[in-house]
């Protein structure tokens, strides 16, 4: 059946699977109106400041919902037009130049504030788009995680009191402003809030936080978007294009989901028949169009190519002609130049120095040569066929060397060198005839054996074939065994070596007692230790195989209509595989699909990326997974306890809104509970905006007595401190050390 997927940007009908478009664009709001400060400012009315490491939510207490909303990045850069500094904060950078994404910064370092400058910079932005231009004089409410630094509040303090002049500061854990915001009491429970850089698990009794008993799990929405792109990478090591951390970070917050049972749905995956659910992403890509060429464009282009090879004939033909001229007026100056010598000696030694020749022999010597060459290419242009070379004579290698002067002795001893060289070539000419014909009869006598038995020959054949197929894998098992250290191949190769050493060691002490001389290499026993531990063999024996399989691969396909060529079998082989599967599923790759190359299958992906919540080891992290926890935490407390904080598991943070996450651990909460021990989990309604929302109503006119005795003064900030931190049941505890 027929799945039709609408998305924002593309619809596709394809049978059974389901493509989906990524691109690089970004969507993003920005406010076009400004607030009315004046009525805020007059009615004191709070301003809530939710900052975290994703995304920054900041509104009055009295509306809704945040009135901005946009990512914790920053931008800056220096404009080449006009020479200044320019600075865009969250969507201003995606509405802004191209260039300025690419160096985005954030004032965290994990989930801890480390940059005041970037921090202040988005503090600008937000009492900008808020239409403070003036003082401040509301109070401030403002969240921070978990065990948040004293150094950290400082730098956050320090920028609201004496840049901004706030009248007040109130701070609170983002996700205990979450759990507040969703219950009518802030009871007993335990908080499961997993962000973008951790996941933290918060036991909350008679009305606070337990923070000493709190734990923290290294993964979050980051963390998971991070392990997508190397799965990927892992999957796709050639992909034509670079995916980058956001277009990571949206396939994991659409794409995947929490598996009700990982183990089962794995299993159910690596089954054929589950590639209908793999969900196929196109990445964007320019489409090569084959152009289309009809029989007169062919014949028109091969009459195009004769006349342009006439052309080029005819011009190195005449190149040939200018050469030749040349060369023919060079002789005939050098003839002259030779018969000079008989009429003026003075002229022809001038002659000489003017050719750069040494002496009358080198003179001859370019005569003969300028001579030769001249007759061989007025022989080619007239179609003569060149002459036989006659067998070249040594006469001086003959007669003593007694009987020859010293000019002769030199000419010997080239005569020497020559007669070595003509016979090397001349064997080496003997010893290829002597294979081309062997070739050559062996061919025939093959042919013959075929016409005179034609299935015994195809059969001999076929095992000829299989004989050297199973070479060819014998040889490249090996290879493959000799690169895992474990396999008996390697380890017998070890165990080579370090016999050598020993052996080697031993000899070298004796040798330095003056027992014993080295004499390895003497007996020819000693060369076969190299035999043994040679993890390749020979190139040539290999290359050998090679042709010959090749060879044997063209008769089979030439004279059997059943034969099936080995790379095909290997081809088909792979595409079997679960990896080619999960990769390209069921057809495989086709090289000629240019929207195959850009795409991406997610299959396993979809529930391996959450399942680190769950089991922290998938990815190396030695840290317990949030039901381990959640159990730990629960057995700090006594039973009565438990059965009160079990009754109210609530589940915050933007890493919770993967499909069947609250599903999952319900699964795994009735697991580690004693059998009928009641329990509820719940969701939070917003969980990206719940902890704005618990802040607007802790600082709301129903708590305004609690609100202000949990706000830090100027004068309290003058008094105990720049770090000092008033605490409240959703605040963290103040250390200070």
């Amino acid at each position: 059946m027929n799945n039709i997927i609408n998305n924002d940007k593309m619809n596709v009908l394809k049978e059974n699977e389901r493509i989906y478009k990524i691109s690089n664009d970004y969507n993003y709001t920005i406010p076009d109106t400004l607030t009315n400060y004046e009525q805020n400012r007059t009615n004191h009315t709070p301003l809530v400041i939710d900052i975290g490491t994703s995304q920054v939510n900041a509104g009055w207490a009295t509306d809704s919902s945040p009135y901005l909303q946009f990512p914790t990045i920053v931008s800056k850069f220096k404009d080449r037009k006009t020479s200044k500094n320019v600075i865009y904060i969250g969507n201003e950078i995606y509405r802004g130049e191209t260039f300025s994404r690419s160096n985005l910064r954030s004032p965290y370092d994990s989930n801890v504030i480390i940059n005041p400058e970037l921090l202040e910079y988005m503090m600008d932005y937000i009492f900008l788009k808020l239409n403070v231009n003036s003082t401040i004089e509301n109070p401030v409410v403002m969240t921070e995680t978990l065990c948040n630094p004293n150094y950290s509040r400082k730098l956050v303090s320090e920028l609201m009191f004496e840049c901004y002049n706030v009248p007040s500061i109130c701070y609170g854990i983002d996700s205990l402003f979450s759990y507040y915001q969703n219950n009518s009491s802030f009871d007993n429970g335990i908080v499961i809030s997993s962000g973008n850089h951790s996941t933290h698990v918060i036991p909350v009794v008679d009305n606070r936080g337990v923070l000493n008993l709190s734990q923290r799990l290294n993964y979050g929405g980051y963390e998971a978007a991070e392990y997508m792109l190397k799965q990927l990478q892992f999957k796709y090591p050639t992909f034509p294009s670079r995916m980058t951390n956001t277009q990571a970070q949206e396939l994991t917050q659409k794409y995947c989901h929490v598996s009700l049972d990982y183990s089962k749905e794995l299993e159910k995956i690596s089954k054929p028949e589950s590639r209908k659910d793999d969900i196929v992403i196109q990445f964007p890509y320019t489409p090569v169009i084959a152009e289309e060429i009809d029989e007169e464009e062919l014949k028109r282009r091969e009459q195009q190519r004769k006349e342009q090879g006439t052309r080029l004939q005819k011009q190195a033909a005449k190149q040939r002609e200018e050469k030749l001229k040349q060369k023919v007026e060079y002789l005939e100056e050098l003839e002259k130049l030779i018969k000079l010598k008989d009429e003026d000696e003075e002229a022809f030694k001038d002659g000489l120095d003017e050719y750069e020749m040494e002496n009358e022999d080198d003179l001859k010597k370019t005569i003969d040569k300028l001579s030769a060459y001249i007759i061989k290419a007025n022989n080619k242009k007239l179609g003569i066929e060149e002459e036989i070379k006659e067998k070249p004579v040594f006469h001086l290698l003959d007669i003593p060397d007694d009987q020859l002067t010293q000019e002769e002795k030199n000419q010997k001893r080239r005569q020497k060198m020559l007669k070595a060289s003509y016979e090397a070539r001349e064997k080496i000419k003997k010893e290829k005839e002597e294979e081309r014909l062997r070739i050559e009869k062996e061919k025939k006598e093959d042919e013959e054996r075929r016409l005179r038995d034609p299935e015994g020959w195809l059969k001999n054949i076929h095992i000829q074939h299989k004989e050297i197929l199973q070479k060819i894998q014998e040889r490249k098992k090996r290879k493959n065994q000799l690169t895992d250290r474990r396999s008996q191949v390697s380890q017998s190769r070890m165990r080579s070596i370090a016999h050598l050493a020993d052996n080697e060691e031993i000899a070298s002490k004796r040798r330095r007692r003056g027992q014993d001389e080295d004499t390895f290499g003497l007996n020819d026993d000693d060369w076969s230790i190299y035999r043994t531990i040679n993890k390749d063999e020979h190139s040539d024996t290999e290359e050998e195989e090679e042709n010959q399989f090749n060879h044997l691969e063209e008769l089979l396909q030439q004279y059997d209509p059943n034969f099936i060529p080995q790379a095909v079998i290997e081809k088909n082989e792979k595409k079997k595989t679960i990896i080619s599967q999960l990769s390209y599923g069921l057809d495989g790759y086709n090289e000629d699909d240019q929207a195959q190359q850009y795409q991406m299958r997610l299959n396993v992906e979809q529930i391996r990326i959450p399942e680190v919540l769950f089991q922290p080891s998938i990815v190396g992290i030695d840290q317990a997974g949030i039901i381990e926890i959640v159990n730990d935490a629960l057995k700090q407390f006594s039973q009565e306890q438990q059965n009160k904080m079990v009754k109210n598991i609530f589940l915050t943070g933007g890493n919770i809104n993967y499909p069947n996450m609250k599903q999952r651990i319900i699964n795994e909460i009735r697991g580690i509970l004693p059998y009928q021990t009641i329990f509820d989990v719940k969701q939070a309604s917003n969980p990206i905006l719940d902890s704005w929302k618990g802040a607007a109503k802790w600082s709301s006119i129903s708590n305004q007595e609690q609100f202000r005795k949990s706000c830090i003064t100027k004068q309290i900030y003058d008094e105990y401190g720049h770090d000092y931190l008033i605490e409240f049941p959703m605040s963290n505890r103040y250390l200070n050390f």
